[in-house]
């Protein structure tokens, strides 16, 4: 984390962004470019690295899985590899209906609602429903993580229409997403348990 960035927890940007880097001895398949301060989330690999890897007509030849629809990943690699235009200008990063707080990044902005530092224990086996309930949005905070990228400056009072045009955003966005059960009730054979404290294989053998 750079030390600049606001606490590793939770939505701050410590504990959202990275860094990242691409090498390749294919010096026609990377560009000059040696840096990039666009947006990249996590689910954009996969898109990204299924088209550098021949596109996905070539995907579907190699393994009969179909292109994937609805996705929330973005194919970049026309920006990465051919000086292409940022083709992401949002992110939205999560909303938690357990500590009811949420993120969203809109070009230089940046969005948290709720109390950022809250933790409030999650019921094994209960559903929680992403609506208009889902984040406290009687607290909220806006900032330029681009010229402020510390998060020092609430804008939430100065930008109001964008702050509220965010969080009106991110909530319709929630809206379609999947209820989160925060812990599944444990199923017998499944791992990890008591014995091996791991993610393996439904099939293990722990014997060596």
């Amino acid at each position: 984390k750079q030390w600049y960035q606001r606490r590793v927890r939770a939505l701050w940007d410590g504990g959202v962004r990275t860094s990242a880097f691409i090498y390749s001895p294919n010096t026609t398949l990377v560009s000059s470019r040696t840096s990039t301060q666009c947006l990249f989330h996590l689910p954009d690999w996969y898109p990204t690295l299924i088209q550098i890897s021949g596109g996905w007509e070539n995907f579907y030849n190699a393994t009969g899985i179909s292109a994937a629809k609805d996705i929330d990943g973005i194919d970049q690699s026309s920006h990465l590899f051919s000086n292409g235009v940022c083709p992401r200008n949002h992110i939205f990063l999560h909303v938690d209906p357990v500590d009811r707080i949420g993120a969203y990044i809109k070009g230089h902005m940046k969005l948290l609602v709720g109390d950022q530092d809250t933790s409030n224990d999650c019921v094994t086996g209960k559903m929680y429903p992403l609506d208009g309930n889902s984040m406290d949005d009687s607290i909220l905070a806006l900032y330029n993580i681009t010229s402020d990228p510390s998060e020092s400056i609430d804008l939430s009072t100065v930008y109001r229409d964008v702050t509220m045009e965010m969080l009106s955003e991110l909530k319709e966005y929630s809206l379609n997403q999947a209820p989160l059960m925060c812990e599944f009730e444990e199923v017998p054979g499944s791992y990890p348990n008591e014995e091996v404290p791991l993610v393996v294989p439904w099939e293990f053998n722990w014997i060596y």
